[in-house]
């Protein structure tokens, strides 16, 4: 055996190198299929090559590299002819984007396998450490342990890690593990026989963190939920919900998003209810106030949304679906996963479509189609309108006089010239079918044109318009309505408006333009230079002659148009600032400067107040309603935006008549970095009684909360609304959130006139979170 030994020097040994030895070859030194080309280049402090039996011996500072992967060891000992390495003291590895420490290991370079003692693998991607005596690497991407350590905490002692007895992990796959003990620190808390937990970073199959409460009316609920992928677009999540008191309730939800034109959600839940109410004292009084009993155990929320196109995307098409089983279910069931609360938050985050309140007796589904081609827009739209009160034993079915559209199409004209003359035209042109189990039932034709002569000169607008409302009907049920007397009818009635407005405006110096030239010694500089004034004085007339229609069938507000003779002024004033800087040019000239101007709209006003010629001449209802009032309120809106931390709206309604404020809508806004949000915001509704406002009751409700940063790490936030007239608490909520790097709690207390609820939610990087919510009974 010979042996030839470099000393105490810091040698880099790379392909070349051990090609000048007889006994190795180049082709030998490609240690991965893969990269046969991509040498290993190796250094160290010292470096012995026994050739007899193809290894080299390293040791001090070695460090073993290609590209970006590398080993790093105290001792390495490399077969050349089996590619497998060992490697002892302070082994660090950065090996496929992977980082692991050990003691002692030995791996297989060509087939990526081995084992670590005394190892750990940190999974960076994901955040994933696990920790053990013997740790295996099966594979380029595979792992197995035994009595290891795991958890997504930083540090030498984890704030939370599970400790278990064997398992296997697949990066960007599952981790899979047997009898884990989840621990505090060193203090055990919990312990199952089996747990799997995604080390996925994109989207991954497997159960989700449970939904776990409880409440007076449903008793001990626990809500499991099973998501899967079907595929890059489509994916679904499968509910068990466990109800102590209600029994088994089963939930599926379904999203799809085949293209960027097209998404798809669906959700379903059915619950055999082990209680039901045959009269409105056994659902427990909470509902008294509608009339109807909930006798049915088979209960059921079917709601979905979808928008796409058909065939092409110039198709557009957007379904809606809303079909519940009773009118209690969306109010008993509104938190958690399944609840109604839930799923209108998703619909209107992902399709900025909402659906009907919880409380609504009716419910409705629509499907509508339409496609424009720049002039024209051609529309259709199925309607179909549940209503809870004929159903389950309430009101007879046969009575239900809900309208349903089936279908309603549409095909409008827009505004354009018409041929070669100064008048423009448009047409809004409606068909529907009616239909209901109770009352009159057919088909309308509603014809819409009109004609508009735009006059326009440097002073301003003058838009006269003139138009023509035609519908035709075709009626059956009429026996259902005795004021119908005919299947056959038809009605006209044209109307007038008038619309004049004009635009001034005026631009104010704030300073001197010189002190912002851009130059050397101006450089970084900035400042509000200008504001712009513009006033937009409105004034618009519209007159609808009035037409008796009593001989008309009743489906909507089309079919009994009331009489207009109104007149209406508005006043609008905005100010725009222009703010400049001195900024350097973008370009290899650094001597050259700019001026960078914005602009910010941080003031908006407005006057709005209309006259009502009908009112004027009243000769009806003056028993009841003695003094006319054709000036309706004074409408003032101010919108105030003076910079990127503070918002204020505000809208008032003053009468003068009763010469009082009988309506204010006020909210002021205010965001700092992130770190800060408040609202304050007052809703007011005198008392009035008038032609237009019949008995209106007074209502004056506040509301305040914000979002506060306590610190790195700590966070609060309060909502808060009443009732002040009633002095009634309408909702109040508080809430106290804790962040650290691998996992988080928050604790909230929600209080409502109809229910009191604390939940505690813990979050654990990597495992989900946990929520457990507690109903508390009213006192």
């Amino acid at each position: 055996m010979k042996r030839k030994a470099f000393p105490k020097i810091f040698l880099v040994v790379m392909v070349g190198i051990f090609a000048m030895i007889k006994t190795l070859g180049a082709q030998e030194l490609s240690f991965s299929d893969s990269m046969q080309d991509l040498p290993w280049d190796l250094k160290a402090e010292s470096l012995e090559v026994d050739r007899e039996n193809k290894v080299v011996h390293a040791r001090g500072k070695v460090w073993l590299s290609q590209r970006d992967d590398t080993l790093q060891a105290d001792y390495m000992r490399y077969n050349w002819e089996s590619k497998w390495v060992y490697l002892k003291g302070n082994v660090q590895m950065n090996w496929g984007g992977d980082e692991l420490y050990a003691e002692e290991a030995e791996f297989d370079l060509g087939n990526k396998v081995g084992w670590l003692e005394n190892g750990r693998v940190f999974f960076e991607e994901t955040h994933v450490y696990i920790k053990g005596e013997k740790l295996k690497k099966t594979g380029p991407k595979t792992y197995e342990f035994e009595k290891a350590t795991v958890t997504s905490c930083d540090g030498e002692s984890p704030d939370w890690s599970l400790k278990t007895s064997q398992g296997r992990v697949t990066v960007d796959g599952y981790a899979r593990i047997w009898h884990p003990r989840f621990k505090i620190k060193n203090a055990p808390l919990l312990y199952s026989p089996y747990l799997v937990f995604s080390t996925k970073t994109d989207r991954s199959s497997g159960f989700l963190i449970p939904d776990v409460g409880h409440s007076s009316e449903h008793g001990v609920e626990f809500n499991l939920p099973y998501y899967q992928v079907l595929g890059e677009e489509r994916d679904m999540t499968l509910y068990v919900n466990s109800l102590s008191r209600r029994g088994l309730m089963f939930g599926g939800e379904y999203r799809s998003t085949p293209n960027p034109l097209t998404k798809a959600l669906f959700r379903a839940d059915w619950l055999q209810d082990d209680i039901v109410a045959g009269t409105e004292a056994e659902e427990g009084g909470q509902f008294d106030d509608d009339g109807l009993i909930r006798p049915n155990d088979d209960r059921f929320w079917i709601r979905s949304k979808y928008s796409g196109f058909l065939v092409s995307p110039e198709w557009q098409t957007k379904l809606d679906i809303d079909y519940v089983s009773d009118q209690n279910y969306l109010r008993e069931f509104d938190k958690g996963y399944s609840g109604f609360e839930e799923s209108r938050e998703i619909f209107l985050q992902e399709f900025g479509r909402d659906i009907d309140d919880q409380d609504d007796l009716t419910r409705a589904s629509v499907w509508t189609v339409t496609r424009n081609w720049g002039s024209y827009g051609l529309g259709s739209r199925f309607e179909y309108t549940q209503n809870l009160a004929f159903m389950n034993d309430n009101r007879n079915s046969d009575n239900n006089p809900t309208l349903q559209r089936l279908p309603e199409i549409t095909f409008d004209a827009y505004k354009q010239d018409l041929a070669r003359t100064p008048l423009e035209w448009r047409a809004d042109n409606e068909l529907t079918y009616f239909w209901r189990e109770k009352g009159v039932t057919g088909t309308r034709l509603d014809l819409y044109p009109g004609l508009s002569l735009p006059l326009n000169s440097v002073y301003g607008s003058l838009i006269p318009s003139l138009n023509w409302r035609q519908t035709f009907y075709q009626v059956d049920q009429i026996e259902d309505d005795p004021s119908v007397k005919e299947s056959e009818l038809s009605r006209g009635i044209w109307d007038f408006r008038l619309s004049t407005f004009s635009s001034v405006s005026k631009i104010y110096e704030l300073g001197p333009e010189s002190g912002m030239r851009p130059s050397q010694a101006t450089l970084g500089r900035s400042g509000w230079t200008k504001i712009k004034n513009t006033i937009q004085p409105r004034l618009e007339y519209r007159y609808v002659p009035e037409k008796n229609q009593a001989d008309l069938p009743d489906f909507d507000s089309l079919d009994e148009i009331e009489p207009e003779n109104e007149l209406t002024y508005s006043l609008t004033s905005f100010l725009t600032a222009r703010k400049e800087s001195v900024v350097k040019k973008a370009g290899e000239n650094e001597a050259e400067y700019a001026s960078d101007i914005t602009y910010l709209d941080f003031c908006r006003f407005d006057l709005e107040q209309s006259y009502d010629l009908n009112e004027a001449d009243r000769d009806e209802r003056l028993q009841a309603y003695p003094d006319k009032r054709p000036f309706s309120d004074i409408r003032a809106r101010l919108s105030l935006q003076l910079n990127s931390w503070l918002n204020y709206q505000s809208t008032t309604w003053f009468s003068p008549y009763d010469t009082m404020f009988t309506e204010h809508e006020h909210l002021i806004s205010l965001r700092m970095d992130n770190r800060y949000r408040a609202y304050f915001g007052y809703d007011y509704l005198a008392e009035v009684d008038d032609i237009n406002r019949r008995n209106q009751k007074k209502l004056s409700i506040f509301r305040l909360g914000g979002m506060f940063s306590l610190g790195q790490s700590w966070s609060a936030y309060v909502n808060y609304e009443k009732d002040t007239v009633a002095s009634e608490l309408v909702k109040r909520e508080i809430g106290v959130e804790y962040q650290d790097q691998c996992w988080g709690v928050g604790i909230s207390h929600f209080k409502s006139e109809e229910e009191t609820r604390v939940s505690l939610q813990i979050s654990l990087l990597n495992l989900g979170t946990f929520q457990q919510g507690v109903t508390l009974p009213e006192q």
